[in-house]
């Protein structure tokens, strides 16, 4: 699970810094991790413009983004890392605007492929 936790938090704070460094001042980023007993709680919040409703979906689609590719490297694989690390551990992400974008993404502690080891005679 650690490495997909890195996965996620790395790609969103990076996507953060890039949103708030867009806009005037303030530029801040908010990180906060929270498990309970059944998730971990990962929370990226930033003083970015925020994420356009209509075109959310999309945002999380490889090779998408709002970004000019500057460094030839190609963009819009980020968000698609944590979109498809949040469907393989059956987590969820949860976006809303609140004087810039919110993401939380939920883990389940206990992953599919460990119920199953779990399940297992």
């Amino acid at each position: 699970l650690s490495n997909d936790v890195a996965t996620v938090v790395g790609n969103l704070v990076d996507n953060a810094v890039d949103a708030s460094l867009g806009t005037s001042a303030p530029h801040e980023v908010t990180v906060s991790l929270r498990q309970d007993d059944a998730e971990l709680h990962i929370r990226v919040a930033d003083t970015g413009p925020g994420f356009d409703p209509a075109r959310l979906e999309q945002a999380f689609t490889s090779g998408w983004s709002t970004k000019p590719d500057q460094r030839g490297h190609g963009r819009g694989r980020g968000l698609a890392l944590v979109r498809q690390v949040v469907n393989r551990l059956d987590g969820s992400i949860d976006v809303t605007n609140d004087g810039g974008a919110v993401v939380t993404v939920r883990l389940p502690l206990s992953t599919p492929t460990a119920r199953v080891r779990e399940g297992a005679v």
